[in-house]
């Protein structure tokens, strides 16, 4: 009974490992021919395509929305700061924007 058993999940191991090898059943798809770009499985290459285009619409809208600040010396800041505040000190807190001043980053390898 027990060599049985073991012939059996020798037999049963042996047929899962050999099926890896066979090729693929005919109802799947095959392409002609191979594609030299990614596409994701259940896509066509114009839906993806497509897909890719709008992505980049939408990045680019975010990109506009989100520019670029300007930096501006202190003096300007002051002088805008004490226009819009007068006589009171301590009112117009913004946050200083210094990632563009690469004098201030220390990771820049300033000589």
């Amino acid at each position: 009974m027990r060599s049985f058993l073991y012939t059996l999940a020798v037999l049963l191991v042996a047929t899962t490992l050999a099926s890896a090898f066979l090729p693929s059943p005919a109802g799947q798809a095959v392409r002609a021919a191979p594609l030299r770009a990614y596409v994701p499985d259940g896509l066509t290459p114009a839906q993806w395509a497509k897909q890719k285009r709008q992505e980049a619409a939408k990045n680019k809208k975010s990109k506009q929305k989100y520019a670029k600040v300007k930096c501006e010396d202190l003096d300007q800041w002051i002088k805008k700061r004490d226009a819009k505040f007068p006589n009171k000190p301590g009112a117009g807190h913004t946050f200083a924007k210094v990632k563009d001043l690469p004098k201030l980053d220390p990771r820049s390898k300033a000589k």
